[in-house]
């Protein structure tokens, strides 16, 4: 005798069940994807900034000492006059581009010959302005690339990339000093002396000429490279545009000398003390100006944007360390580490992480 066997189908209540559990899976699983999602832009911009940390380091082990923030022309009579165009220079990133497999770009510069100033329209010139290295653009960046190589004295205007006078704009640049009257002693104004004796106190600036292993406060304490959401001046080729600080003029550390120590707090600092920092004892100024340029805001509505004017270098650069990521600005350090600064990192924190010889403060601040 034959028996039938039904099959048994799927009700409509067990339909119910898996959806209601594929529901909450994805519900579960939403979240993470997208933290992974944000996470990658970031990553790749750790990524380009470890990237350019090691062909530094080439450069130093070849060269025997870091590469300058940037490289006058020869026919440069002004010099150290930066505001004068032919004082611009070639670039630190210029200078590195063999270790980030460009030398058909480093060939096309002759650092010493004036006529590859990089203000000037030559051919070689065109070719390497126009030059895309991936690594010097953070992912997260909502700039335009691509600007105007020669803006005649003007804020360059974006362009194609079919434009031949295009300029691929940098994220990244050195923190030359703590401070524009620390950096300025580069160009021969007199050094500051209320803090330091050694300026301009950054590890990059125009006048390095020391490997690596002098930073004596440590390769893994001192900064090198520092994000910058700038839009414009920031291309890639001036030395001008590619340095930069990360505090104002208008920041005073201490008020009392004798009960909280100097500007350099050669004992050290005490976050946890509120009698160190506070907003109300540091000189607020304007816009901010008590607080690291990582901290300020720009919000497009300015007359005056925070950072124009405060780096005389630069006068016409509206953003310092910055960055279009959310909370953090990403900082290269000397021992080729990158670490994601909180944009209200404390002033004094920030200070001691751009000098690189904090030791060698002034005698009678000991």
């Amino acid at each position: 005798m034959i028996t039938k066997r039904w099959k048994r189908g799927v009700t409509l209540l067990e339909i119910v069940v898996v959806i209601i559990i594929l529901v909450i899976l994805i519900a579960l699983l939403l979240p993470a994807v997208q933290i992974a999602s944000e996470a990658r832009p970031k990553v790749a911009c750790k990524s380009n900034m470890s990237q350019l940390g090691r062909a530094i380091l080439l450069f130093e082990e070849m060269k025997g000492s870091l590469p300058r923030s940037h490289y006058k022309p020869a026919d440069s009579t002004v010099w150290p006059e930066v505001l004068n165009s032919r004082s611009r220079g070639w670039s630190w990133a210029c200078k590195i581009t063999p270790f980030m497999e460009r030398r058909d770009l480093y060939e096309k510069i002759d650092f010493k010959d004036s006529t590859s100033n990089p203000d000037r329209k030559t051919e070689n010139v065109r070719y390497v302005a126009a030059g895309i290295i991936p690594i010097l653009w953070c992912p997260v960046s909502t700039a335009d690339k691509l600007v105007e190589h020669s803006s005649g004295g003007n804020r360059p205007e974006a362009v194609d990339d079919a434009d031949p006078e295009r300029c691929l704009l940098s994220s990244y640049k050195v923190v030359s000093a703590s401070r524009m009257d620390s950096l300025a002693a580069a160009y021969g104004s007199p050094a500051p002396a209320d803090y330091g004796v050694t300026h301009p106190d950054g590890a990059i600036h125009p006048k390095t000429d020391y490997p690596i292993d002098a930073i004596s406060d440590g390769a893994s304490n001192t900064i090198l490279i520092a994000e910058s959401s700038e839009k414009a001046h920031s291309r890639w080729i001036f030395g001008n545009e590619m340095e930069m600080i990360g505090l104002p003029e208008t920041i005073k550390l201490v008020r009392d000398k004798e009960e909280r120590f100097a500007f350099d707090f050669p004992q050290g600092f005490g976050p946890a003390d509120p009698k160190w920092y506070k907003e109300s004892e540091i000189d607020p100024g304007t816009n901010g100006s008590g607080q690291p340029f990582a901290a300020w805001e720009y919000t497009g509505n300015n007359a005056e944007p925070s950072y124009q004017g405060k780096q005389w270098n630069n006068p016409n650069a509206w953003l310092g360390p910055s960055s279009d990521h959310v909370d953090v600005v990403n900082h290269l350090f000397a021992d080729c580490s990158v670490s994601s600064i909180r944009k209200d990192v404390d002033a004094a924190a920030y200070y001691f992480m751009i000098t690189r010889c904090n030791d060698d403060i002034p005698a009678k601040n000991k």
